[in-house]
């Protein structure tokens, strides 16, 4: 019980410097000007997005305080922060392409971009528009070899993942409705390929 209440307390503590975080996101300016821009590793980070600089960025999001989810719902902002008014998401992914690789290198960086994709979707204004493209960006971050299957379908059945993030169930089931039809896809192409394999093996 101790342990249960520790780790609320720390989510909880986690979710309000995440807020501020995002606050201090969304009030910088974009044209990677800020006066704070040279200390604020935020600020580093999206003038670097603004500029489009690799390197920059790789280096920004490194600096950025906290847990891997943490920083990847922050780099998310600052990539498709702009989607708010309700502009296409998935022109948006597909735009940022190379910068999602770079920060799918491994298991945990991918299931953190899942996480982060979450959060946006369920803070976004538009939200509603943003979650009936969620099938096109899963399977774009699927085919582009981004997002492991494996990681998306654990995802899926993992409906607090990212309650770390404030993201509440509602929310959260909501998401993972719109993401239905993709994840049975997966889950059936998984199937036929273990039905493969058993067969190849005989």
């Amino acid at each position: 019980r101790e342990e249960r209440e520790e780790r609320e307390r720390r989510e909880e503590k986690e979710q309000h410097r995440i807020a501020s975080l995002g606050r201090q996101t969304s009030n910088m300016s974009l044209d990677g000007k800020d006066e704070d821009a040279s200390s604020d590793p935020v600020a580093k980070l999206r003038a670097a997005v603004e500029r489009g600089d690799m390197n920059a960025m790789k280096g920004s999001f490194a600096d950025l305080p906290g847990s891997v989810p943490a920083k990847m719902q922050i780099m998310y902002g600052c990539l498709f922060g702009d989607n708010a008014d309700g502009s296409s998401l998935i022109k948006s992914f597909q735009k940022h392409e190379r910068v999602l690789h770079e920060l799918a290198g491994d298991p945990a960086s991918q299931l953190a971009q899942m996480m982060a994709l979450e959060a946006l979707l369920a803070s976004s204004p538009a939200s509603g528009k943003a979650r009936k493209e969620v099938p096109l960006v899963l399977k774009f971050l699927y085919e582009e070899d981004i997002i492991d299957e494996a990681i998306i379908i654990g995802w899926h059945h993992k409906a607090n993942a990212s309650s770390v993030l404030g993201v509440d169930e509602a929310a959260a089931e909501e998401i993972r409705t719109s993401a239905e039809p993709v994840v049975a896809w997966l889950e059936e192409a998984s199937t036929e390929d273990e039905d493969s394999d058993d067969d190849d093996s005989e």
